[in-house]
């Protein structure tokens, strides 16, 4: 009799975790969208807005709440204003963060999360580079409508903020962001 209690509760701890697992909740969201830059030295150099593509990982740790990270980049060519050189500019944004997914109606659900970011840039212009990274956080939300049991569509609005230094002068990473991504749910 004590085998038998021993063996299901053997079971009972092994096939828990793997019933758990297996109706944990992933997507993958690959998304592009439009972001307005803060710092305006930037945008007028190089343009007040860019095209920026992301893909989102997340995983449900809890009914509605999930884990995410995603990574997204830009770049942008210009015009220094006063002697004319060229100059040009990578940024890529690595964010980690929790959120949720709320129901509204039969598929529509409103979506916000929060997230560390870790900003990397690197600027060239008068034959000099300069590169960094800076820590910040994102505020997201916006609307998601599943199309089917895998396949969701999602509009969301941001905001980004982070700030460095180079020789004394601050300058803003970052800025507003609306996006569009047809995420893959399994």
């Amino acid at each position: 009799m004590r085998k038998i209690a021993l063996v299901a509760l053997l079971m009972a701890g092994v096939i828990a975790p793997v019933r758990a697992f297996a109706e944990s909740r992933f997507t993958v969201l690959p998304s592009g969208g439009v972001l307005r830059h803060a710092d305006s030295d930037y945008r007028g150099l190089y343009g007040s807005t860019v095209f920026y593509p992301e893909i989102a990982f997340r995983a449900v740790i809890y009914k509605d709440v999930f884990a995410w990270a995603g990574f997204g980049f830009f770049s942008g060519t210009g015009k220094t204003e006063l002697l004319g050189y060229d100059a040009e500019t990578s940024r890529n944004i690595l964010s980690l963060g929790v959120g949720t997914r709320l129901k509204l109606a039969n598929a529509l659900f409103v979506v916000a999360d929060i997230a560390l970011c870790r900003f990397g840039y690197r600027e060239a212009a008068m034959e000099m580079e300069v590169k960094g990274s800076a820590i910040g956080f994102r505020l997201d939300a916006g609307l998601a409508y599943d199309l089917t049991k895998s396949l969701v569509v999602e509009a969301r609005f941001g905001f980004l903020s982070g700030s460095d230094e180079y020789e004394g002068e601050s300058f803003k990473l970052g800025g507003v962001l609306g996006s569009l991504g047809l995420g893959l749910r399994f």
